[in-house]
């Protein structure tokens, strides 16, 4: 397991970009190999927490582990998040912060958001993105329960919309739409996983496993108990001390 350091300097986004590259061109083939390779990348505060009070959004990324998330959505071939997260922080799904500039549209990855009910905003970024011609078609993952018309009105804002099978609580089936993502028409190779909280601890709790590299930035904040936290399932407890060192 890896786990980089980064100066504050001006190479220091140069050797977090560099830093992936070895991890990405060295990725395993998925099993089965019917779907994509499943990369899940989250920022989390000291005290596990990916969002602060009410879900709202934090900015737990410093400017290289941003700059080197950019680049690993330029490597991939979707950007997955939860409709959760859709709602909280109304992302662009798109790499941008590159330092050649942002892709263009035609090679951006392609936003793809799990919503069981389609509560997507037809003002949502990726949708006014792609309406502008500078970002990809989004792909809102639904449920058979969603309405009819609620599809159209996203169609008709630019949304291509999939049906997908859901378990008994009414969640999208990972391993099944990976395989579906995989097949014609999208042929998808590589899936980076964003969030929030719920999509983590599905990936991180499934069996057999679905996750092929796991990138964590580790924010040096704390957030609190009313924070949004990420699974709690990584066995007993990591004891962090440290000595408070005035200069």
């Amino acid at each position: 397991m890896s786990s980089p350091s980064f100066a504050s300097s001006s190479s220091s986004l140069d050797a977090a970009l560099s830093f992936l590259s070895p991890l990405l061109t060295a990725l395993p083939a998925p099993h089965p190999p019917t779907r994509p390779s499943v990369v899940l990348t989250y920022a989390q505060s000291l005290d596990t927490r990916i969002a602060g009070a009410g879900r709202r959004q934090l900015r737990l990324s410093g400017r290289e582990s941003m700059g080197m998330t950019h680049r690993l959505r330029s490597l991939c071939d979707g950007i997955c998040v939860g409709v959760g997260t859709m709602l909280s922080d109304d992302p662009q799904l798109n790499a941008r912060d590159l330092p050649s500039g942002p892709l263009p549209a035609r090679a951006q990855p392609i936003p793809i958001i799990l919503d069981p009910t389609l509560r997507t905003p037809t003002s949502a970024k990726l949708l006014q993105n792609a309406r502008a011609g500078t970002g990809r078609t989004p792909l809102l993952v639904s449920s058979a329960a969603a309405d009819p018309a609620r599809r159209k009105t996203l169609e008709e804002a630019g949304a291509e919309v999939l049906e997908a099978e859901t378990d008994r609580r009414g969640r999208i089936k990972l391993p099944e739409l990976f395989e579906r993502l995989a097949a014609p028409p999208w042929g998808l190779t590589r899936i980076m996983v964003e969030g929030g909280s719920t999509v983590i601890r599905a990936l991180l709790t499934h069996e057999p496993p679905l996750v092929d590299l796991l990138i964590v930035t580790i924010a040096p904040t704390l957030v609190g108990a009313e924070g949004v936290p990420v699974a709690k399932i990584f066995g007993q407890d990591a004891v962090i001390a440290c000595r408070i060192v005035k200069p």
